[in-house]
């Protein structure tokens, strides 16, 4: 799956002797999807239209729309559950199967924009990782809705990609 400046989301299939072939088209965002992520059959979508979308696969009908306050750059679910990372520098949590219209918490997380997101669910509930233009990754965690660990990468540019391991009680953060 891929978001298109288009504005739409292309699902490609193939098998394994087989080249990649568009399956289907689902109209999605005003503007550019910088963000998408499956789980099930539904996908989770962000993008430049400070718009989350949920869809079925299977239907392509909509099933949750939320305008989260600022542009979408990187989001992370686990079909209940939706981490929405800003360009705006924010971090968000959703419940996806509330007809709330707020975030179950947010904060600002970077000075300027959250360049990525990694989350995992740990023994301690869940984890997520930040990086951001402003050089620092910062880990959270959702139950106390603070910061675990801030660090400041002054050798760097912009924090670019982080994978995060939550292993029983210790988290490792590998920045790229």
């Amino acid at each position: 799956i891929r978001g298109l400046v288009d504005m739409y989301l292309d699902m490609e299939t193939g098998a394994s002797n087989m080249a990649a072939s568009l399956s289907h088209r689902l109209p999605s965002h005003s503007r550019q999807v910088n963000s998408v992520k499956l789980a099930g059959d539904r996908i989770l979508s962000g993008g430049s239209d400070m718009v989350i979308k949920v869809m079925d696969l299977v239907t392509g009908t909509v099933l949750f729309t939320r305008n989260v306050g600022e542009e979408v750059v990187s989001l992370a679910w686990d079909g209940t559950l939706a981490a929405i990372a800003g360009a705006g520098g924010g971090l968000s949590l959703w419940d996806l199967t509330s007809r709330s219209q707020a975030p179950v918490w947010r904060v600002k997380a970077h000075q300027g924009r959250v360049t990525c997101l990694s989350v995992r669910l740990s023994s301690g509930g869940l984890v997520m990782v930040t990086g951001g233009e402003d050089k620092r990754v910062i880990v959270w965690r959702s139950e106390d809705q603070g910061t675990v660990c801030n660090r400041s990468h002054k050798e760097h540019s912009a924090v670019q990609s982080l994978l995060c391991l939550a292993c029983a009680s210790f988290l490792q953060v590998l920045v790229i």
